[in-house]
């Protein structure tokens, strides 16, 4: 008899009540059920183990996406550093008659042109959350 483990996708107690007189709860902790109650476990809205693998985590990896999303994240922590030093050092020049940094002066510190959707990101939360 092959088994698989099973739990809750929500968290919540699921109970599975089969014909054969079986009665499994399934709750947010792996439990081991046997092959002729995993469609109804399914159906109950439950997952198993096997759903989640490594693969989709390590193929991610291969291909760049975890460094990219490293890097960006990265990139906004320096960007919020830039931007509070030019506020602290009251350097008028790098901002717009809106208040938002301008582009080529946060590009040419970054190194790299910055995406406006980036750089909006970065200050907007700032200013949103009172770090400036």
């Amino acid at each position: 008899m092959q088994f698989k483990k099973f739990k809750s996708l929500d968290n919540i107690e699921r109970r599975i009540a089969l014909l054969s007189g079986h009665v499994y709860l399934i709750g947010p902790d792996w439990q081991n059920i046997p092959e002729f109650a995993w469609k109804d476990c399914y159906a109950a809205g439950c997952m198993s183990d096997d759903m989640i693998t490594k693969a989709v985590y390590i193929n991610k990896e291969e291909s760049g996406v975890v460094e990219r999303l490293n890097n960006k994240a990265h990139q906004k922590v320096e960007m919020e550093a830039l931007f509070k030093g030019w506020v602290v050092e009251n350097k008028l020049e790098n901002f717009d008659a809106k208040g938002k940094p301008k582009m080529i002066p946060t590009s040419e510190y970054m190194g790299f042109r910055v995406p406006n959707k980036l750089r909006d990101e970065v200050w907007f939360d700032m200013v949103k959350n009172g770090r400036v």
